[in-house]
């Protein structure tokens, strides 16, 4: 797998949630926020998925990547903000968790909440 760069990761992170309160965010109000990490063995990423269970979020699937046939993606949701603050945090935490496994935190997405009824 690749080597994780956080300044890249960070960059990213800043760019979507800048992009996020350009079309009218409301970062700081909780949502589904979906993830994915990528693996090379199946057992890797089940024990990722295991661990994703135990804290809590929701695996929604773990399968062959289609563009990258020799890879394993997860992809996983939880309840959560968008602000940067939020995002940076779980980058981090989520990098960590996929390291410990062998595999690569690919990143997230979310749909944009305006106002507080959303």
């Amino acid at each position: 797998m690749g080597k994780y760069d956080r300044d890249a990761q960070d960059r990213q992170d800043l760019a979507l949630v800048e992009e996020r309160l350009q079309l009218g965010d409301a970062v700081e109000t909780a949502r589904e926020v979906d993830h994915a990490a990528v693996f090379r063995k199946m057992s890797d990423a089940r024990a990722a998925a295991a661990e994703i269970e135990r804290q809590g979020m929701h695996v929604d699937s773990i399968g062959r990547y289609c563009l990258r046939p020799f890879q394993v993606m997860v992809t996983f949701r939880r309840g959560q903000r968008t602000d940067l603050d939020t995002v940076r945090r779980t980058t981090d935490e989520l990098v960590a968790l996929c390291s410990r496994h062998n595999g690569i935190y690919d990143g997230w997405g979310a749909m944009v909440v305006t106002g507080a009824g959303h």
